[in-house]
């Protein structure tokens, strides 16, 4: 369960974000904070643009809870998830979709409490209270994990990605209809007895409606590799991609114009890893491919495609061997061609990016995160947002500082396509980064 600790609007911002104010701020605490070292850690972000309305899961020591915000900010409640178990363990939050139009909102989580690992799916209506609730334990009832969940709105779908939790892993992609009936299953195949296939990431190509899964294929030795799976909106399987080389997916996006499926993962070591980006027609013929290098780590978080310019961007942190982890946001062109990197090092402390996302119609890239903005204080981090132009001038930096928070890393940023509202969220812990957390949302006007 969640409670409201805080409601502050027009707290100041570290530099000025245009030398203006948040437009609001809310945070969201376990009622009884004993119950859990974390108290309620961060799931995710989701945003109605019908009427701007902001949707935070978070996970606590009793479950996954939904807390929900009107666009001025006033709380419009919790959403506890069905299926919330204070005995045995609770549900843990994976991911939240909304249908703007129906005002449906989707809740995904996993249920890991009685020895059958199990997916979860809820909805929930304009109203609040839970429509129905799904679960998924897998073939045979072998276990499953959550990874996604999208929204088709047009065709009133909604799709989730997780993997069988056996002895050997492999994706699952589940269809649902808007009354929880479930469509269809699909799942993929590992490549050898001793590997496994785990989803990571999940994208629907809103025109043609075919639905696109991204995940890791670890073989024996710890060796990685990503692939992509393109289905039908019926769940025919079109095409299996592996980019050549090694290397681990963490996020999938598709070109709302082209069609064009864009994947990033991070190749090769952890401490020497590079940031790998690759690109596939619809139908999974391999466009381009880039990887962004140097001394040391560069590992990426997310990417987003301009849904304007088809531009893609990726936002992460690098870190070069025996030295402090700073940003990064690449920019490419369409067809593959880097146009610019921009980074970003705070005060000599970790800063690194979680998320990015696209104001198509401003023309702004906005990347959030977190920054060590008092490193001799021994304050970790605060939340961080970035605002760039398509050319890569910076527009705006913010460090949304206060005094009772001590560690703070916004994990999530989304931006409203009418009004340019960008919001970000993401978890606070206690005083000098420990102690039980709380979830942290802020409201942004447009960068200028």
């Amino acid at each position: 369960m969640l409670l409201t600790v805080a409601v502050s609007i027009g707290l100041p911002v570290l530099p000025g974000w245009a030398d203006s104010e948040p437009l609001w701020t809310q945070v969201e605490t376990t009622v009884d904070p004993e119950q859990s070292f974390f108290g309620v850690e961060f799931d995710d972000l989701a945003l109605n643009e019908r009427n701007g309305t902001v949707f935070v899961q978070g996970t606590t020591a009793t479950g996954s809870d939904i807390a929900g915000y009107t666009a001025a900010g006033a709380r419009l409640g919790t959403r506890p998830s069905v299926g919330n178990d204070p005995v045995n363990d609770a549900l843990v939050g994976s991911g939240l979709d909304i249908d703007s139009a129906a005002g449906t909102l989707f809740s995904l989580a996993g249920d890991y409490s009685d020895g059958t690992d199990e997916i979860v799916l809820t909805a929930y209506g304009e109203a609040g209270p839970a429509l129905w609730t799904s679960r998924y334990s897998g073939p045979g009832g072998g276990g499953a994990a959550p990874v996604d969940v999208a929204v088709d709105s047009q065709r009133r779908v909604v799709y989730v990605a997780g993997f069988t939790t056996g002895a050997t892993s492999v994706p699952v992609l589940l269809a649902y209809a808007y009354d929880g009936t479930l469509l269809r299953e699909r799942r993929g195949t590992s490549p050898s007895p001793s590997s496994s296939v785990r989803a990571t990431s999940l994208a629907i190509d809103p025109d043609s409606g075919r639905v696109f899964v991204a995940g890791t294929i670890t073989g024996t030795g710890g060796s990685s590799r990503i692939v992509v799976y393109g289905y039908s909106p019926g769940g025919r399987l079109l095409w299996t991609a592996t980019p050549p080389g090694g290397a681990e997916a963490i996020d999938l996006a598709v070109d709302e114009q082209t069609g064009t499926v864009v994947v990033t993962g991070q190749a090769g070591p952890g401490v020497r890893g590079d940031a790998l980006t690759v690109a596939y027609t619809s139908d999974g013929q391999l466009q381009w491919q880039s990887r962004y290098g140097g001394d040391g780590a560069q590992v990426p978080a997310a990417l987003a495609v301009d849904p304007v310019t088809s531009d893609v961007y990726v936002s992460g942190f690098q870190a070069p061997l025996g030295q402090r982890a700073d940003t990064f946001t690449l920019a490419y062109a369409a067809d593959g061609q880097q146009r610019w990197v921009r980074s970003f090092d705070g005060v000599g402390g970790e800063d690194a990016a979680q998320d990015v996302a696209v104001d198509g119609r401003r023309g702004i890239v906005y990347a959030t995160g977190f920054s060590d903005l008092k490193p001799a204080d021994n304050v970790p981090y605060e939340f961080l947002l970035l605002a760039y132009d398509r050319d890569g001038q910076v527009l705006d930096t913010t460090i949304f500082d206060e005094s009772r928070s001590r560690r703070s890393d916004a994990a999530a940023v989304v931006v409203e396509e009418r009004s340019g509202r960008v919001v970000i969220s993401g978890t606070s812990l206690g005083e000098q980064g420990y102690g039980p957390g709380s979830l942290r949302t802020v409201a942004y006007p447009p960068a200028a």
